[in-house]
């Protein structure tokens, strides 16, 4: 049996994403990630180069959806999420909303997933992270550890 052979019948969602970078807010520092959690929602803030803020919200769908039901999101979708979340504090100083208006780029996905029933094809296997779901937002040495088991 392929690994893939059923895959796009089983593809499911139950996530999304914005994902930005902005320009720098100052309070921003190199080494500082911060994670803002809600009810359905995370808000997730690292700095890039020269501190420049990269961003994540990601939203739980309002149900799960498979292939046909993917999400498309346009910019009326992402600006609905943003308004929602504009006030909430992401890091000391900076609400989301601010990272947002001073944003270089922006884009809004469906974060699909799928977990194969099988994970061997003749002599092909798949193992560690090839094999597993990782973290959205960071792969902790832990994680390493369980992938090298």
């Amino acid at each position: 049996m392929l690994l893939c052979a059923h895959r796009s019948t089983a593809m499911r969602t139950e996530y999304g994403c914005i994902f930005g970078i902005s320009s720098k807010t100052g309070d921003v520092k190199t080494s500082q990630v911060t994670l803002t959690h809600k009810k359905d929602r995370t808000i997730a803030v690292m700095p890039g180069l020269e501190d420049r803020p990269f961003w994540f919200c990601f939203f739980k769908l309002h149900e799960p959806v498979n292939d046909i039901g993917m999400p498309r999101y346009t910019h009326n979708d992402e600006q609905r999420i943003v308004n929602e979340e504009r006030s909430t504090h992401v890091i000391e100083e900076t609400t989301f909303g601010q990272l947002y208006d001073n944003a270089l780029f922006t884009t809004t996905t469906a974060l699909p997933h799928h977990v194969f029933e099988d994970w061997y094809f003749q002599r092909i296997m798949l193992i560690g992270d090839a094999a597993h779901k990782v973290s959205k937002i960071f792969t902790r040495p832990d994680c390493r550890l369980t992938s090298a088991v």
